[in-house]
């Protein structure tokens, strides 16, 4: 039952790094305003997000599995606590499964700051293009500020 854990977990560290190189991709498409790239980006992400729904999936039904072969009610879904209340697991899964953990706690970290930087690029982009249409359309502003 661990091996089947220890599959699902690195399924869904190899999604997380694909949905990684997209946001990053995203990115590079959204500074560089190629549009086609980003159009790209946008589909591969959602692909990356569904695999790795159906990984969240997966690994919670392999947990529930898991437990229900131990006879013990679920206790979480944390591989923590997994290594933790079960003391039988030989040591190198038990070193594979925290070494899993750690790295699928960093990508998801990863992909956090990536896509605060995206939000923030977007945010961006969204006040220069209303500053500008605002521009554009007030006959009262203009572009360059007279008093320099």
């Amino acid at each position: 039952m661990v091996d089947e854990i220890l599959k699902v977990l690195v399924n869904l560290k190899n999604n997380l790094n694909s949905l990684l190189e997209t946001l990053s991709a995203k990115q590079r498409a959204l500074i560089s305003l190629n549009y086609e790239e980003l159009e790209k980006s946008i589909i591969s992400e959602e692909k990356s997000l569904t695999a790795i729904r159906e990984c969240e999936l997966a690994r919670t039904n392999a947990f529930d599995k898991f437990y229900s072969e131990k006879s013990v009610e679920r206790l979480s879904y944390k591989v923590s606590d997994l290594c933790e209340k079960f003391p039988g697991i030989s040591n190198s899964n038990l070193i594979k499964l925290r070494n899993l953990e750690a790295q699928i706690k960093e990508t998801i970290g990863n992909i956090d700051h990536i896509n605060h930087q995206n939000l923030y690029i977007i945010e961006h982009s969204r006040t220069f293009i209303k500053e500008t249409i605002s521009s554009l359309i007030s006959a009262n502003k203009s572009f360059l500020d007279r008093r320099v």
